[in-house]
C-alpha cells in the first residue's frame, strides 16, 4: 500500500496536505475551529461514525463526545482554549491521513491550569472534499485541575 510520510515542519505539512488534495491551511482551519464555543460547530468537525479513546473512555462515539462538549461548554465561568497543535508526524494515503500530535489545553474557572495530551488523529476526506476526524486517541499525563 503506497503512502506518504512527512515529519513536522510547516513546509513538510504543506506538501503533505497538498498531495492529499488540500493545503496546510485546511488542516489549521480544521483544528482552529475547536476554539468555537458553539457545540454544533465543534461536533461538525467529527465524522458521524467517530470512535475515540481517552484516559477514561475506551470506545467513545460522536454522540457521546457531543454530549460531553455540551456539558462542558455549559459550565458557568469556564473558559477553554486549545493552542494550535504541535504536529509531530503525518502519514497519508488517498482520502485518509494520520496525524500524531500534542494538544495543549488551557482551562480557566476560579483557577487556571494548562495540560497537554499526546494523541493521534485519523482524518478522512468525504466525497465533497471535507476532512473530518474519524478516529482519535489521546492520553494526558495528568487531569486538568480547572475542569474538576
Amino acid at each position: 500500500m503506497g503512502g506518504h510520510r512527512r515529519r513536522s515542519g510547516s513546509r513538510a505539512r504543506g506538501r503533505f496536505i497538498r498531495r492529499q488534495g488540500g493545503d496546510y491551511r485546511t488542516l489549521q482551519s480544521l483544528y482552529g475551529r475547536l476554539q468555537c464555543e458553539e457545540p454544533t460547530a465543534i461536533c461538525n468537525l467529527f465524522a458521524p461514525d467517530l470512535r475515540y479513546t481517552l484516559d477514561d473512555i475506551l470506545n467513545g462515539s460522536r454522540d457521546q463526545l457531543c454530549g460531553n462538549i455540551d456539558k462542558v461548554l455549559a459550565t458557568p465561568g469556564l473558559t477553554l482554549r486549545y493552542a494550535e497543535p504541535n504536529i509531530h508526524e503525518m502519514l497519508g494515503s488517498g482520502d485518509l491521513a494520520v496525524v500524531r500530535l500534542t494538544w495543549t489545553l488551557t482551562a480557566e474557572t476560579t483557577r487556571r491550569d494548562m495540560t497537554t495530551d499526546e494523541g493521534m488523529d485519523v482524518l478522512r476526506r468525504t466525497p465533497d472534499g471535507v476532512w473530518s476526524t474519524a478516529r482519535y486517541i489521546a492520553f494526558s499525563t495528568r487531569p486538568n485541575a480547572a475542569l474538576k
